[in-house]
């Protein structure tokens, strides 16, 4: 059966999973900016339960880094522009 869901990988895992991992923030914010470095797309997820509600400091590091390095979108500003280039696809 087909879906109709756009899938849309991560480049790098959650804060969370590196904290789990045993990472520090200051690790963790190095890791992002060597991602963003190597990679012409990059994408990353936060849980809205951890990252915003515990890690919300370093949340707003990597964001801040982002905005230096790239131009940020939404996911849903990503699957608008799919579907205007793939209209077959819906």
């Amino acid at each position: 059966e087909k879906f109709n869901t756009l899938q849309i990988p991560v480049s790098i895992k959650s804060i969370g999973e590196f904290s789990i991992d045993g990472l520090n923030d200051r690790r963790i914010l190095q890791t992002f900016g060597q991602e963003l470095e190597r990679r012409q797309l990059f994408t990353f997820y936060f849980h809205p339960s951890y990252e915003v509600n515990l890690r919300f400091d370093l949340l707003n590091e990597i964001i801040r880094l982002m905005q230096e390095e790239v131009k940020i979108f939404t996911f849903a500003k990503i699957a608008e522009r799919y579907n205007d280039e793939n209209p077959a696809d819906l």
